[in-house]
């Protein structure tokens, strides 16, 4: 086997064959399945004629070989993208090819029907003492059609990665464009402003965008609860700075309604003048310390009780 040890894998087989016929070793087309206690070796590590003369030398009376065919048909076929498949049509998997990857791909499937029916790769098997030793060669247009292969998908994946990417990124903008029209339409309305936590403010986006509260959607109507209660805090903050920078002002408005009239207690007072603060803003309850600057306000406090006048003597002191 001296001088086929360098020959291509195409003269492989016939070496093998040969080589067990004059040593009287049985060969076996298919390889064994193990997955213990396993030597893998290939040309580069052992040439042919070595490891044909360790299993000799082991005396090995069985030789087991598998030799592959290069099947252009089965090569460079494009896998069906895992999708949602309507009326049970399966989608074209080169579909989303552009120009230039499709030539790519003829460039692979032409020089791949060069090579049909030639032989790809050999590997071979002996077992001693419980131990199975693989060895392996493969052609180098094989190999360099695999590589060739392997970039091609791979730049294929990314560009169908860079889709996705885009189509989840638009997705994304309509979304937040959403939630940015429905969250305009809840800061709007005195209710939402009015509510004090989340659990009625949930309930007044229920109540004004009633599809929304089913899952999926759900969650998108919590980001949309979120957004408005954030830009309903930041305009009640503005619109009660405002406020109190015309304390004065505000305060005589308060005063010419007549609000207050009938109001003797404090209670009473910051009772109606909190309806009168959240109807003065367009919703936004008044937070303790603007309305406790608004009724201390001279304009607005109640008067102290009056001092008890003393008794008038009837007649002077004598000194």
């Amino acid at each position: 086997m001296g001088e086929r040890a360098a020959d291509p894998v195409q003269d492989v087989p016939e070496a093998v064959s040969r080589w067990v016929g004059e040593h009287g070793v049985c060969l076996v087309p298919v390889l064994p399945e193990v997955e213990d206690r396993v030597v893998h070796l290939d040309a580069d590590r052992m040439s042919l004629e070595d490891f044909c003369r360790t299993a000799l030398m082991l005396g090995v009376r069985m030789l087991y070989q598998d030799v592959e065919c290069f099947d252009a048909d089965e090569f460079a076929v494009l896998p069906v993208v895992a999708a949602a498949v309507a009326d049970g049509d399966l989608p074209d998997p080169e579909g989303d090819l552009d120009a230039a990857g499709r030539r790519q791909l003829e460039v692979l499937r032409a020089a791949a029907r060069r090579r049909h029916g030639q032989i790809a790769a050999v590997r071979l098997c002996f077992v001693a003492d419980s131990v199975a030793h693989f060895w392996g060669v493969a052609a180098s247009w094989w190999e360099e059609l695999d590589d060739q292969w392997d970039d091609f998908t791979s730049l294929l994946q990314q560009a169908r990665r860079d889709r996705q990417e885009q189509v989840h990124a638009a997705e994304q903008v309509d979304t937040l464009a959403e939630v940015e029209r429905m969250a305009a339409v809840l800061a709007e309305l005195p209710a939402f402003r009015a509510a004090r936590n989340q659990a009625a403010r949930r309930a007044v986006a229920t109540d004004t965008f009633p599809d929304s509260d089913v899952p999926p959607l759900s969650y998108l109507l919590s980001r949309v609860v979120t957004v408005a209660a954030g830009r309903v805090e930041a305009d009640a903050a503005a619109a009660w700075c405002d406020v109190e920078e015309r304390i004065g002002e505000v305060a005589g408005k308060l005063a010419a309604s007549g609000v207050l009239e009938d109001a003797t207690t404090k209670p009473t007072r910051r009772i109606k003048a909190a309806d009168f603060l959240t109807s003065l803003t367009g919703g936004f309850p008044p937070p303790t310390r603007t309305l406790t600057l608004l009724l201390d306000h001279p304009s607005l406090t109640l008067p102290g009780p009056r001092a008890a006048s003393r008794p008038v003597a009837d007649t002077l002191p004598l000194s």
